[in-house]
């Protein structure tokens, strides 16, 4: 665990050293996030082949991926065109699979990395979404979910890309966004409401209570979607053979934590004008925030939809302190920011504690 820990002591120490003596800047924020995910890519990089649960299959995956030729590599697994292209493409430089660790680390990386810089204003600390993204399980998950970390980074800066402006030509950067995710994980497919909650130019109260209302209404009438998703996507009809994997399953106290959380922080977006300048985004953030307790929700119903719920999860690193900085008073302000980044530290302890992830103890592979 201490190398967990030490990362978040490094976060913090660089951040003093960043902003000390004055507020946030763009450029500040550049060099945290840039400092902070590098650190991280370093981390993930050098990570034995016991760290992480399914590291051991992705090493085998690379190594059976670069014994066929290029034409070849495309027929030996069943895994999405893109992945393959990237084992095979460091596969024709190295050998050694510790090369495609590093190399989906830093994709991944840069990705979140710009995701969190763009959408962090030049008066907030990006230190906070950073903070989130390792605490909430972010971190761990992309050790162990390479493909779709891969696939989740690239889609999420849809939202980076449509918030600017919702024209013909964010679209299209956008829809190619979509695809060069898919072809790492084809779930990301459910990225799609991106688009829709972007197309809308004002998120208010109605679009939040349409979203709630949205909501019961799937999960009362659920099965019908379930059908009509694996229509659409048949290669996931096979998952029903899992009976552990793809069942519903009782909700679990952390689970109703995090979706109380989520409502929590999409009742106080409720509660702020959704006029007033900068309120514009956190009413989308709210949106999604909606969207993902939803999703985790469902989880009861078919508990492979955990991985659907990746894709909106994300936002909360960034909905959290954006609703916190706009607390009227300064002293409820301070209470309820040391209140979220304990929930996030007993969390990060948490994930480490149970070890589902197998990502503790941490070894170097040298």
């Amino acid at each position: 665990m201490t190398v967990y820990f030490l990362l978040l002591v490094y976060i913090f120490a660089i951040a003093i050293l960043i902003y000390r003596g004055g507020r946030p800047s763009k450029q500040k924020n550049k060099v945290f996030v840039v400092m902070s995910f590098l650190s991280i890519v370093i981390l993930e990089s050098l990570r034995a082949e016991t760290v992480g649960i399914d590291t051991n299959d992705y090493i085998y995956i690379f190594n059976l991926i670069n014994r066929y030729s290029w034409i070849d590599a495309f027929t030996v697994t069943k895994h999405e065109v893109g992945y393959v292209f990237l084992n095979k493409l460091v596969g024709t430089f190295t050998s050694n699979p510790q090369f495609m660790l590093f190399a989906v680390s830093l994709l991944m990386m840069m990705n979140f990395g710009y995701f969190i810089y763009h959408n962090t204003d030049e008066n907030e600390y990006a230190i906070w979404p950073v903070y989130f993204w390792i605490t909430l399980n972010h971190l761990f998950t992309s050790m162990v979910s390479l493909r779709q970390y891969l696939a989740l980074s690239i889609a999420v800066n849809i939202y980076t890309v449509l918030k600017k402006e919702f024209n013909r030509k964010n679209v299209i950067t956008s829809v190619i966004l979509l695809l060069v995710a898919m072809s790492f994980h084809t779930s990301a497919i459910f990225c799609i409401l991106y688009f829709v909650v972007l197309f809308i130019k004002q998120v208010d109260r109605k679009i939040i209570l349409l979203t709630s209302v949205a909501s019961a209404f799937i999960l009362t009438f659920f099965s019908y979607f379930e059908n009509l998703v694996l229509t659409l996507l048949p290669r996931y009809v096979r998952y029903r053979e899992y009976q552990g994997r793809y069942v519903g399953r009782s909700i679990t106290t952390i689970n109703i934590v995090f979706i109380l959380l989520k409502i929590a922080f999409a009742v106080l977006v409720f509660m702020l004008n959704p006029k007033r300048e900068g309120n514009k985004d956190i009413y989308r953030l709210g949106c999604l925030s909606i969207i993902s307790a939803e999703i985790t929700t469902l989880t009861t119903q078919v508990y492979l939809l955990w991985r659907v719920g990746y894709y909106y999860d994300i936002f909360m690193i960034l909905l959290i302190p954006k609703v916190l900085k706009r607390v009227s008073t300064r002293t409820l302000r301070v209470f309820c920011y040391i209140a979220m980044i304990m929930f996030g530290l007993l969390y990060y302890y948490r994930q480490m504690y149970y070890n589902s992830a197998q990502d503790v103890p941490y070894r170097v592979f040298f």
